[in-house]
């Protein structure tokens, strides 16, 4: 029986989706932006994903979500490199907090505009969908729609004749003109899966929702045309898989059967029993016959496989193994530009499990690649000059020491920005902190590792970047896992010695014998997490200082011993400072609480800097970036990197993620020598560059002294009062507020000159105030609490 219902049975909820949507808004960039970013793949690489060719090449691109803490954090664009063979990752998005707000829930890429070339289509938990260019990444638009948007399909919808954008939510669907990307139409059905296509014999295209609706759109009319099989889960296929020139609907109840719908005869054709359990399928037609096949990801507890079946009589055609059992998504597609068609899969996962792109050659069913294990949390960055090129590659230390014990070190080309090559171990029980120096004077500098044995003896490492290999381990059998190490000539007789830390002593290390030539007491350790070590001059003598953070700040004499320890326990980040061209350091310090102090190292004085935080400063450093004579202080908190001076005034970037490794992650560098330092970040998962624009240019600035206006409290929870200075009877004043990511997220008229705001809606954070007064802008920043 078929049911009809009229547009105006709907209207109230066709109105209300209406008015949900988004405007287009046009994407406003952050003057402080990311030059490059590249991460790691993950605990669960490769869903959501697709396969398009987005730069026109002729050779497909992988474009795949990236899981970290149970969220889609990151998306990741891989290409084939033919020089190795091999894949390699071309570019990554910035960080997505995680939280039910921004995690990513569904990727496509469709060329949208009508330009010729493909855009990127990134949905969000909470109703947003991102439309990048997918040959720049810049984000061009965004669009609104309900929660969770995780289907899109470009198609004649509302069968008038023209394409558009369909984005299937859980709840509802939202049609969008293709070109200008207006919404056009919202309906209230929504699933996990959707697809439109013709599947009767009327000329019309119908929309197929996996619950198991057929719903057609003509005009101002919502038809619902048959319901076929009600489950609140399941995915949806349409193909012609009897060459009769009509789709049948593929319904895949996520259960024990793969069933074939004859729409026009509103019944089942056939159905295909799953062998195995089943973790997810898609529909290629992989071997030329003009007829799609359908693939599905199949699991029997202690192995897995892919498996093609022939849709017209439900045989199978092949399958393929997959030692890591499950897959959650598939994709067909040339991705290696050979003319035949690859598989591309990804390994099962979870919470506390690593997974792997897998790529196969279909004609052949022979492995091309599998994706490396890239452990994390990143613990420390280092530029330096491994080749003798005179210009530096970057090198990371990561680490997962979980139930199994990795630890690697990655080589990156800055000029590439490519990966040259890495180092893996499974030898130890973490590596924690690194240096790069000509330790054995053969011209060629090394990579010294610090870390733990498989039994949690302090250890000491030399790796050679030219073959790879280690050279030497030294293993302390009576003293505990080095969490930090430096090289200096701590006694001043002309030979360097290695000073490295564990949670609760220091120990002075001859470079050569491995003798323990001095140990400290040991010490109450206020941390569980790594510790900071640093050497520098901090008062008028010739004798350097060893600075040792582990909640409070000890201070040691290198010749003499003498020690000085803080009375403050909430330091979280240590670096140094020369604030008075004498060329003696002052100690800068970051606490758990987001305050920034400058400590006199001959009078142990805390000077507290107009800076706080809404939460910890993770890690600091400080560089004079602009030559202008001054040292900036670089810093993160809160996920985000942070410019300032002691003055109070920040500039912000984006938000980058948390950070693992304290004063370690943050390197700056003249890499190229060009004259210019860029500033590297390695967060838990991803490492991030930025120029000196972020300095030089006005960017956000946290405290903007004007006489404009002014707004307070500042931090607050739910309201902050925006006072302007003055305002003409016939001015045109507004005021808007935007995310860091330069998001408009809410504005209104001023007509007073003391105007309260509601942050009631907004999650906590920090938001910029945009203030126009006839033409004239004020930028200030405020912070959720």
């Amino acid at each position: 029986m078929q049911i009809k219902a009229s547009f105006a049975s709907i209207k109230i909820a066709l109105i209300l989706l209406t008015l949900f949507h988004s405007e287009l808004l046009n994407a406003q960039q952050n003057e402080c932006t990311a030059k490059w970013i590249n991460s790691a793949t993950g605990h669960c690489i490769g869903f959501p994903m697709v396969t398009k060719d987005i730069d026109n090449d002729g050779t497909a691109e992988i474009i795949c979500g990236s899981t970290f803490e149970g969220s889609q954090n990151l998306w990741h664009i891989y290409k084939f490199n033919p020089p190795e063979n091999d894949y390699k990752q071309i570019w990554t998005s910035t960080y997505y907090e995680t939280s039910e707000s921004e995690n990513i829930t569904g990727i496509e890429a469709y060329d949208v505009d009508g330009d010729g070339y493909i855009e990127i289509l990134i949905g969000t938990a909470s109703g947003m969908v991102q439309v990048f260019d997918g040959r720049t990444r810049q984000l061009k638009q965004m669009l609104k729609t309900s929660r969770n948007p995780i289907r899109f399909q470009m198609a004649d919808a509302d069968n008038d004749g023209l394409t558009e954008l369909i984005i299937s939510t859980f709840d509802s669907t939202f049609l969008f003109n293709m070109g200008n990307l207006d919404h056009k139409l919202g309906i209230p059905f929504g699933c996990l899966d959707m697809k439109c296509g013709n599947v009767d014999q009327e000329p019309s295209n119908e929309l197929v929702y996996a619950p198991g609706k057929v719903i057609r759109l003509i005009n101002d009319s919502i038809e619902i045309v048959w319901s076929y099989y009600q489950t609140k889960y399941g995915m949806v296929e349409l193909a012609d898989v009897d060459s009769d020139g009509i789709k049948e609907i593929i319904y895949d109840n996520r259960q024990e059967n793969i069933m074939v719908y004859d729409a026009d005869l509103k019944k089942i054709k056939y159905s295909i029993e799953k062998q195995f359990d089943y973790y997810s399928s898609t529909m290629a037609d992989v071997n030329n016959d003009g007829i799609a096949e359908i693939l599905l990801s199949q699991s029997n507890g202690a192995w897995g496989g892919i498996y093609c079946y022939n849709m017209q009589n439900g045989e199978e055609l092949w399958r393929v193994y997959n030692p890591e059992k499950g897959s959650m998504d598939i994709n067909v597609a040339d991705t290696d530009g050979d003319g035949n068609l690859e598989l591309v899969w990804n390994g099962k996962c979870g919470y506390f499990t690593y997974n792997s792109l897998f790529i196969y050659d279909i004609s052949t069913l022979d492995q091309e690649w599998k994706s490396d294990f890239n452990p994390v949390p990143y613990m420390a960055v280092k530029v330096r000059d491994l080749d003798n090129d005179n210009i530096a590659e970057l090198i990371l230390l990561s680490n997962y020491t979980s139930d199994i014990k990795k630890s690697r070190i990655s080589v990156y080309d800055l000029e590439s920005n490519l990966l040259n090559w890495v180092w893996n171990t499974w030898e130890f029980s973490g590596l924690y902190g690194f240096l790069v120096s000509d330790v054995d004077n053969d011209g060629q500098n090394e990579i010294l590792l610090a870390g733990g044995s498989l039994n949690s003896n302090g250890l000491i490492a030399i790796l050679n970047p030219v073959t790879q290999e280690l050279k030497s381990v030294q293993v302390f059998d009576n003293l505990q896992t080095f969490y930090a190490i430096a090289l200096h000539d701590i006694d001043n007789d002309g030979k360097e010695e290695y000073i490295v830390s564990t949670r609760s002593q220091i120990h002075i290390i001859n470079s050569i014998d491995y003798s323990i030539l001095w140990s400290s007491a040991e010490f109450h350790s206020y941390v569980d997490d790594a510790t900071t070590l640093i050497i520098g001059n901090i008062d008028t003598d010739s004798n350097p200082e060893i600075l040792f953070l582990n909640g409070s700040i000890l201070c040691i004499d290198g010749l003499t011993f003498e020690t000085w320890e803080t009375q403050e326990r909430h330091f979280s980040s240590l670096s140094f400072i020369e604030t008075d061209n004498i060329n003696i350091d002052e100690i800068i310090a970051g606490s758990s609480d987001g305050q920034i102090f400058i400590i006199n190292g001959q009078t142990q004085n805390l000077t507290l800097l107009p800076i706080h935080m809404p939460s910890a400063i993770n890690s600091i450093s400080a560089a004079d970036l602009t030559d202008g004579g001054s040292p900036e202080i670089i810093f993160t908190s809160g996920g985000i990197l942070h410019f300032g001076d002691v003055q109070g005034n920040i500039i912000s970037t984006t938000k980058i993620g948390d950070v693992q490794g304290k004063n370690e992650n943050i390197e700056i560098s003249d890499y190229n020598n060009d004259g210019l330092e860029e500033v590297f970040v390695s967060t838990c998962y991803q490492i991030v560059e930025f120029g000196t624009d972020c300095v030089k240019s006005l960017g956000i600035p946290e405290y903007l002294k004007t006489e404009t206006a002014s707004v307070y409290p500042n931090p607050s929870k739910n309201q902050v009062i925006l006072k302007l200075n003055s305002l003409e009877p016939n001015s045109k004043a507004f005021v808007e507020i935007y995310s860091l990511m330069g998001i408009r997220l809410t504005g209104q008229t001023l007509c007073d000159k003391r105007t309260t705001l509601n942050l009631a809606n907004l999650s906590k954070g920090i938001y910029v105030l945009k203030v126009t007064i006839d033409g004239g802008q004020t930028v200030l920043k405020i912070v959720k609490e």
